[in-house]
């Protein structure tokens, strides 16, 4: 059973659309677009290493993000389930 329906989903021209407002919208609240959905403001680490074309640590941010991310989702739900424990 699927939670989200593909007809609820944006159509591939809505999503270029969407994601062209939101590289502009960014870019003039002064941020860097440094990818698919990747931007950083001018003296972050990310935007530094796009500069200077190193794109060895531009992985390596982009990783850690990633990894804190993830992190975070798993923290959440730890939390909720300590917390649905506390309920018992």
């Amino acid at each position: 059973m699927a939670l989200i329906k593909p007809e609820d989903l944006p159509s591939p021209e809505e999503k270029l659309h969407i994601l062209k407002m939101t590289i502009e919208k960014l870019t003039n609240a002064g941020y860097d677009f440094i990818g698919m959905d990747h931007f950083a403001k001018p003296n972050d680490e990310l935007s530094q290493a796009l500069k200077e074309k190193n794109y060895i640590e531009i992985s390596r941010v982009t990783a850690l993000m990633q990894a804190l991310i993830y992190t975070g989702w798993e923290l959440q739900a730890l939390a909720r389930s300590v917390n649905a424990m506390h309920k018992y």
